[in-house]
């Protein structure tokens, strides 16, 4: 996500469905940064603080980082690097790719003795 986008999706998206208070929990990605950006698109009948999980501590208080997102991510991969080995004419980062990747992962993960 660019800061660009962050602001854009602050203003139009988080702001306007906040209630009186909030308190934003991000990551540590560096476009989180830049809080003074955010603040002057705040409405100031809102109360807003935003809380960073610090670094490399994902495992713990991101759990779907470290099994379910990381067993898909190997499974993309696999589906990647099998594309580009075999230099077969597909856009493996093309949104719908993405999306028949994805199903094809989690097809995989159902059946009985998967070793993905």
């Amino acid at each position: 996500m660019t800061k660009k986008l962050y602001l854009e999706w602050s203003g139009k998206v988080l702001f306007p469905h906040m209630e009186e208070r909030c308190i934003f929990l991000a990551d540590s990605w560096k476009t989180f940064i830049d809080q003074d950006s955010v603040i002057e698109l705040e409405p100031k009948e809102l109360q807003y603080e935003m809380l960073t999980i610090p670094p490399k501590v994902t495992g713990q208080s991101q759990p779907l980082d470290v099994l379910c997102f990381r067993m898909y991510k190997g499974c993309f991969k696999k589906i990647s690097d099998f594309v580009f080995l075999h230099d077969l004419p597909v856009q493996v980062h093309n949104r719908d790719v993405v999306g028949d990747c994805t199903l094809c992962c989690i097809n995989s993960f159902s059946r009985p003795g998967s070793k993905i």
